[in-house]
């Protein structure tokens, strides 16, 4: 599988992955960034598609 962007992702893997994949993908990506500037910055993710909209985020919305 070879994908460089989001929409080419969701084109791969459509209707074979629940949504859980894009919040898990959000942490390793937060914990890869976190892990590359060895914990200088705060790093939050958020995944977003253009055809899909949101689809992941690392961090909570207060209200």
């Amino acid at each position: 599988m070879n994908a460089n962007t989001t929409e080419e992702i969701l084109d791969l893997i459509e209707g074979k992955v629940g949504k859980d994949f894009f919040e898990n993908l959000a942490l390793r990506i937060k914990e890869k960034c976190t892990q590359y500037v060895k914990g200088c910055l705060e790093v939050e993710v958020e995944i977003f598609s253009l055809k899909k909209g949101h689809l992941a985020k690392t961090w909570s919305d207060f209200k």
